[in-house]
């Protein structure tokens, strides 16, 4: 025999006991049931996006010069 308690709280804790009887005899078991509540967790919201940077390259095809020209560009949002 199993007991089984869902959404518990404060008010579920206490003594539990289950009684049986028939013609072989009576059993009796006695649960002792202690609630303790859990602490709240909550994650820091990430910080709002107000500036966001996009680089874009250029690959020239001269010879001469083989590192690409970046151009910075700022987006504010």
């Amino acid at each position: 025999i199993s007991l089984t308690l869902h959404n518990v709280t404060k008010a579920d804790q206490g003594e539990y006991i289950c009684e049986a009887v028939n013609y072989v005899g009576e059993a009796r078991s006695v649960a002792l049931v202690v609630v303790v509540s859990q602490e709240v967790r909550f994650l820091p919201a990430p910080p709002a996006v107000t500036h966001q940077h996009v680089m874009e390259f250029d690959v020239e095809e001269d010879d001469s010069s083989r590192s690409p020209s970046p151009q910075e560009i700022l987006l504010e949002v």
